[in-house]
């Protein structure tokens, strides 16, 4: 009988640490991103970009974004809702990135978008063509 309590108290104490390692939850501090933004003008003025997140935990072996499966749309989670979350997280660094560098003044219209669990991107073209002053200062490189 007394084995059996020792053998019980074990496995309830190491269930316990076990479970007091999850730090899934909704006070879970989202996990740091460095982002791209690719930027591209053609001859003909098109503004192109892609704009590219990847996680920073996992070079050291953090689990990354969950992947996220395509709709006909080319970019439509299928995955549920947190897939969701992630891809708007994303589209408003992107809002924010092209606020900042000012690339697309007029708005943007979503060519294409991809998620797996390294990274993600968006990729776009500006509503507003581009102008000499674009030309100078965004002449196909990296923000």
């Amino acid at each position: 009988m007394k084995q059996f309590k020792l053998i019980t108290i074990t496995l309830l104490a190491c269930s316990l640490t076990a479970c007091a390692g999850n730090h899934r939850g909704p006070d879970r501090e989202p996990p740091p991103m460095k982002e791209e933004l690719l930027t591209t003008i053609t001859p003909s003025g098109l503004k192109i970009f892609t704009y590219t997140v990847s996680l920073g935990g996992t070079e050291q072996g953090g689990r990354g974004m969950p992947p996220v499966g395509h709709g006909p749309d080319g970019g439509t989670p299928r995955h549920g809702s947190r897939d969701g979350k992630f891809m708007e997280r994303i589209e408003q660094g992107l809002l924010t990135k092209l606020t900042e560098t000012g690339f697309c003044r007029e708005g943007y219209i979503k060519l294409g978008n991809s998620m797996n669990r390294k990274e993600a991107y968006v990729r776009g073209e500006c509503v507003e063509g581009a102008n000499k002053v674009d030309r100078k200062i965004f002449a196909s490189r990296y923000n």
